[in-house]
């Protein structure tokens, strides 16, 4: 095998773009040339905030889960962009 073969990654089937800025959250589509790439916009852009919630154990071993509040708890805009061929 070569090299090439070895060393390419899988692209993802969903790409999500979070921006401070409209603008900047709609162009990334033709900037990073998604569409020549074989994706489509699966959403429109809205306003989000952004939460991780890892699981984890509290001091007697008993499951927990913490909320980490991404990105200062700003607003951001955000859109996902899908691969054309991927079914639901």
């Amino acid at each position: 095998m070569s090299d090439d073969t070895n060393n390419k990654k899988t692209e993802p089937t969903r790409i999500t773009v979070v921006s401070r800025d409209f603008t900047a959250a709609a162009l990334e589509f033709h900037r990073g040339r998604l569409a020549a790439k074989g994706y489509k916009i699966e959403s429109k852009i809205t306003e989000q905030q952004f939460h991780l919630i890892e699981m984890g154990t509290d001091e007697k071993g008993d499951p927990l889960l913490n909320e980490v509040e991404l990105f200062d708890g700003d607003m951001l805009h955000a859109v996902t962009f899908i691969k054309k061929d991927v079914s639901e």
